[in-house]
């Protein structure tokens, strides 16, 4: 059995910030990334996905278009970078 793990396509305003736990809408775009997606994603037997919207609404164009239900998985949620979130991704560098 393989893993496929995906991370959610670009939101908007994400350049530079730490959003973690943020539920940023979705940059333009997001139906030709699926689209790209589609064309290279192997066979799945079953998606799980973070309720946070930008994964969500990925996983469920995928779904709909495999014809697969997806279940959504609280524990996936990213993780609370609790008073730098929205801040610059600077700050982790140091």
């Amino acid at each position: 059995m393989s893993l496929i793990l995906l991370r959610h396509t670009k939101p908007i305003g994400a350049d530079g910030i730490c959003y973690g736990r943020t539920d940023l809408a979705l940059a333009d775009g997001f139906a030709d990334e699926v689209a790209r997606l589609l064309q290279e994603l192997p066979t799945v037997a079953r998606i799980v996905t973070s309720p946070l919207s930008r994964c969500r609404l990925l996983a469920e164009a995928i779904g709909e278009a495999l014809q697969q239900p997806v279940t959504v998985e609280p524990g996936l949620v990213e993780m609370d970078f609790g008073r730098r979130l929205t801040g610059s991704k600077a700050v982790f560098t140091r």
